[in-house]
Protein backbone atom coordinates (compact mmCIF):
# COMPACT_ATOMS: atom_id res chain seq x y z
CA UNK A 1 0.00 0.00 0.00
CA UNK A 2 1.63 3.84 -1.11
CA UNK A 3 1.80 6.04 1.41
CA UNK A 4 -0.69 9.14 1.11
CA UNK A 5 0.61 11.99 -0.91
CA UNK A 6 2.81 15.04 1.13
CA UNK A 7 0.71 16.99 3.15
CA UNK A 8 -2.50 14.70 3.36
CA UNK A 9 -3.46 12.56 6.16
CA UNK A 10 -4.14 9.10 5.41
CA UNK A 11 -8.03 7.98 5.78
CA UNK A 12 -8.51 6.45 9.52
CA UNK A 13 -9.24 2.96 9.12
CA UNK A 14 -8.53 -0.45 11.10
CA UNK A 15 -5.98 -2.20 9.29
CA UNK A 16 -7.61 -5.29 10.43
CA UNK A 17 -10.53 -4.69 8.00
CA UNK A 18 -8.57 -4.92 4.89
CA UNK A 19 -8.05 -7.98 3.09
CA UNK A 20 -4.39 -8.24 3.66
CA UNK A 21 -4.36 -8.03 7.14
CA UNK A 22 -7.28 -10.35 8.09
CA UNK A 23 -4.90 -13.12 8.83
CA UNK A 24 -3.49 -11.82 12.10
CA UNK A 25 -3.76 -14.52 13.95
CA UNK A 26 -1.65 -15.22 16.50
CA UNK A 27 -0.92 -18.25 18.46
CA UNK A 28 -1.06 -19.32 22.30
CA UNK A 29 2.69 -19.06 22.23
CA UNK A 30 3.21 -15.33 20.18
CA UNK A 31 0.35 -13.84 22.62
CA UNK A 32 2.37 -15.84 25.53
CA UNK A 33 5.74 -14.37 24.26
CA UNK A 34 4.68 -10.81 23.64
CA UNK A 35 3.10 -10.73 27.04
CA UNK A 36 6.06 -11.54 28.95
CA UNK A 37 8.65 -9.04 26.83
CA UNK A 38 5.90 -6.83 26.80
CA UNK A 39 5.33 -6.51 23.47
CA UNK A 40 2.92 -5.02 21.88
CA UNK A 41 2.44 -7.73 18.88
CA UNK A 42 0.17 -5.05 16.97
CA UNK A 43 2.97 -2.71 16.71
CA UNK A 44 5.10 -3.85 13.96
CA UNK A 45 1.83 -4.86 11.48
CA UNK A 46 0.62 -1.13 12.23
CA UNK A 47 4.14 0.69 10.88
CA UNK A 48 4.23 -1.89 8.32
CA UNK A 49 0.69 0.03 7.17
CA UNK A 50 1.27 3.61 7.88
CA UNK A 51 4.18 3.79 5.92
CA UNK A 52 5.35 7.57 6.62
CA UNK A 53 2.21 8.72 7.27
CA UNK A 54 1.60 10.74 10.15
CA UNK A 55 -0.21 9.07 13.37
CA UNK A 56 -1.61 9.13 16.57
CA UNK A 57 -2.01 5.67 18.25
CA UNK A 58 -5.14 5.24 21.03
CA UNK A 59 -4.27 1.99 23.32
CA UNK A 60 -4.43 1.37 26.89
CA UNK A 61 -1.57 -1.47 26.41
CA UNK A 62 1.34 0.88 25.15
CA UNK A 63 4.46 -0.43 27.09
CA UNK A 64 8.17 1.60 27.15
CA UNK A 65 9.24 -0.37 23.75
CA UNK A 66 5.88 1.04 22.06
CA UNK A 67 6.75 4.44 23.14
CA UNK A 68 10.69 4.03 22.38
CA UNK A 69 9.19 3.52 18.80
CA UNK A 70 7.62 6.34 18.88
CA UNK A 71 10.41 8.35 19.26
CA UNK A 72 12.59 6.66 16.85
CA UNK A 73 9.39 7.25 14.23
CA UNK A 74 9.55 11.06 14.76
CA UNK A 75 13.34 11.12 14.74
CA UNK A 76 13.10 9.92 11.41
CA UNK A 77 10.84 12.44 10.25
CA UNK A 78 7.02 10.61 10.30
CA UNK A 79 5.08 12.34 13.22
CA UNK A 80 4.12 9.74 15.93
CA UNK A 81 2.27 10.21 19.47
CA UNK A 82 0.39 7.73 21.58
CA UNK A 83 -2.28 8.30 23.15
CA UNK A 84 -2.86 5.66 26.21
CA UNK A 85 -6.05 6.19 29.01
CA UNK A 86 -5.54 4.07 32.32
CA UNK A 87 -7.83 0.77 31.22
CA UNK A 88 -9.57 0.95 33.98
CA UNK A 89 -10.66 4.10 33.04
CA UNK A 90 -10.92 4.41 29.60
CA UNK A 91 -11.19 6.84 27.14
CA UNK A 92 -12.07 10.77 28.62
CA UNK A 93 -12.29 13.79 26.75
CA UNK A 94 -8.97 14.81 27.59
CA UNK A 95 -7.92 12.30 25.63
CA UNK A 96 -9.95 13.73 22.93
CA UNK A 97 -8.83 16.87 22.84
CA UNK A 98 -5.19 15.85 22.49
CA UNK A 99 -5.92 13.66 19.72
CA UNK A 100 -7.50 16.90 18.09
CA UNK A 101 -4.29 19.27 19.14
CA UNK A 102 -2.24 17.14 17.80
CA UNK A 103 -4.34 17.23 14.77
CA UNK A 104 -4.23 20.98 14.42
CA UNK A 105 -0.90 21.34 14.89
CA UNK A 106 -0.35 19.30 11.54
CA UNK A 107 -2.24 21.67 10.02
CA UNK A 108 -0.08 24.10 7.32
CA UNK A 109 -0.15 27.80 8.08
CA UNK A 110 -0.39 30.47 5.92
CA UNK A 111 0.09 33.60 5.38
CA UNK A 112 -3.54 35.09 5.66
CA UNK A 113 -3.67 32.68 9.15
CA UNK A 114 -1.22 35.31 11.00
CA UNK A 115 -2.42 38.12 9.63
CA UNK A 116 -2.53 40.46 12.32
CA UNK A 117 -0.96 38.14 14.96
CA UNK A 118 2.13 40.19 16.79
Amino acid sequence: MKPPPAGRLRRATNPSSSTQHRNWKLSYYQLLHAFRTQYLWKRDHVDGWLGDAPVIWIDDDFTDLDHEWARERTARGYVTALVQPDPHIGLLAEHLVEVLAWAVALLPVTQADTAGVP
